[in-house]
């Protein structure tokens, strides 16, 4: 094994200096950006490369796909002479070997094109750029966290810049107080999508506002629109211990309000709604002004794309949201990929739920905890 080190003005130009001295089969092991000492401060490339210099050896990089191999007796039924045979292998071996190398030359390419701007930064930052990325967080809201912290600071490791990132991102989100007990009675109005977990979320906050805050509460289904809509809210309730009565019209939930005078807290579930139809969302808007509500909250699944969150935030903004409850925290493979329409939206964080279990997995939100869901310690993530 031959290993030699090359300086060099660009990255570019190392790997030019590394085939010209080693030849096209060499391996880089290292490279970092260092500043000259003499004054300019000019920035260079230093790159560790090695070669095997023992030519049986086969490289681990390429390997030979096995050779399909035919009985004799198979070759002289089949009328093939054995120069024909070899000159079959010989192409067989040759088409492995380019298959080998096509596979490898794709693996670079989609690097390359996720982390295309990684060496632009040097090995923190680039680390961190990487980072970003992993988590799903776009290409141009990653450079723009990183434009933000490049040149002002110079990180000693990737945990402080990851954790200076993660303070970057909680500045840019909002979040809102739970719910708190108090003298006076409190409706809030649960809305989302379909599979947003909206039901499962209220009751939660239910058995929340009953077993922790010793609270009065009554749960509302306003969901007229699916058969026995309220069969799975009433089956909770009851589980739970928890009154529980449907509205079946506009003019039968105003109805309950008006009557349950002397409750703590009023939970009120809405039937799905599909932010692409006209006709459910105007049905959405005549159910919320009958309902004299003090808190509306929308429910929106964490683990849904960039673009349904977007989209979702996006029409029911229009109903002006008290806050925003992410579920299904627990399942997000990459939540970073939903923050960006969050902070757009300017919706504060209410509730984070991270499992089934009721009421135990449902917390207040903070920016702080999604920030570190999305940019979890370097520790953590590897």
């Amino acid at each position: 094994m031959k290993i030699k080190k090359f300086i060099a003005a660009s990255m570019k130009e190392g790997k030019a200096l590394v085939i010209n001295e080693l030849g096209e089969d060499a391996v880089i092991l290292s490279s970092r950006v260092s500043r000259k000492t003499d004054g300019s401060n000019e920035e260079f490339i230093e790159i560790v490369a090695a070669i095997d210099e023992n030519p049986v050896k086969e490289k681990k990089t390429q390997p030979k796909l096995p050779i399909p191999q035919m009985p004799v007796k198979d070759r002289h039924d089949a009328g093939l002479s054995d120069t024909i045979q070899i000159e079959l292998q010989k192409s067989l071996y040759e088409i492995s070997n380019r298959l080998n190398k096509f596979e490898l030359v794709l693996k670079e390419l989609s690097h390359n094109s996720r982390y295309k701007y990684s060496s632009y930064f040097g090995p923190i930052y680039g680390q961190l750029y990487e980072k970003l990325r992993d988590a799903d967080v776009s290409e141009e809201f990653s450079l723009e966290l990183i434009g933000n912290l490049y040149g002002r600071r110079n990180f000693e490791d990737l945990q402080q810049a990851t954790s200076l990132t993660r303070r970057l991102l909680s500045e840019r989100l909002n979040s809102m107080p739970p719910f708190l007990k108090s003298d006076k009675r409190l409706i809030s109005l649960f809305i989302g999508t379909s599979g947003s977990g909206k039901t499962l979320t209220l009751v939660k906050l239910a058995v929340v506002c009953k077993m922790v805050l010793k609270g009065n509460v009554l749960v509302v289904s306003a969901d007229s629109r699916k058969i026995n809509g309220h069969d799975q809210l009433e089956t909770f309730s009851t589980v739970a211990g928890i009154p529980f009565v449907s509205a079946q019209t506009t003019l039968d939930l105003r109805e309950i309000i008006e009557s349950e005078t002397k409750r703590d807290f009023i939970l009120i579930d809405t039937p799905s709604t599909n932010q692409h139809s006209d006709t459910e969302l105007v049905e959405l808007e005549r159910l919320l002004n009958a309902s004299y509500h003090d808190l509306l909250y929308l429910v929106g699944s964490s683990t849904v794309s960039k673009t349904v969150m977007r989209d979702v935030l996006l029409k029911f903004t229009t109903f002006k949201p008290s806050g925003l409850i992410l579920t299904k925290l627990d399942e997000a493979v990459r939540p970073g990929q939903i923050i960006e329409p969050i902070i757009e939206s300017g919706l504060p964080l209410a509730y984070f739920t991270t499992g089934q279990r009721i009421p135990e997995d449902i917390e207040a939100a903070s920016s702080e905890r999604l920030s570190e869901l999305i940019l979890p310690d370097f520790s953590e993530s590897e």
